[in-house]
């Protein structure tokens, strides 16, 4: 679990045991996360198009970090680019399955990319995040 409040909004849960981020046959990296919010949401599409994208935006720095876990200390993390696609209507307060993977980290950057399915298996959204990831002492 991550550190957040206690009430919290809304919730993770992790697919890959103990949190970790697995690497693929072509080194990429997945990581595969069930998220909802906790709390009834309106109908209105624009509210459910915007807890989506903060919800996106929850994960998507560690995966991009994950082939880097050993080298984490002392480095700088942001988002730099965040994209969105919202393919099919979403109830974001319903479970979606978030599926990620990073193609590329290195350089002092690192791409993730994501997508959330509805529990019919229905492509919801798609989002492309890039990140900074550098060491501070530089």
């Amino acid at each position: 679990r991550l550190d957040y409040p206690e009430e919290q909004l809304f919730e993770l849960r992790f697919v890959e045991a103990e949190h970790e981020t697995l690497p693929l046959v072509d080194d990429r990296y997945e990581r595969t996360t069930w998220v909802r919010i906790t709390q009834p949401l309106p109908d209105d599409p624009l509210i459910q198009a915007c807890a989506l994208t903060y919800l996106s935006d929850l994960t998507m720095v560690g995966t991009a970090l994950a082939p880097h876990h050993n080298l984490m200390e002392g480095l700088q993390l942001a988002s730099i680019d965040h994209a969105m696609w919202f393919h099919a209507p979403v109830r974001v307060d319903e479970w979606l399955l978030f599926a990620q993977d990073t193609p590329v980290a290195n350089g002092g950057h690192g791409l993730a990319r994501g997508l959330f399915y509805d529990t019919k298996g229905v492509l919801v959204a798609s989002v492309v995040q890039e990140s900074l990831m550098r060491n501070r002492n530089l």
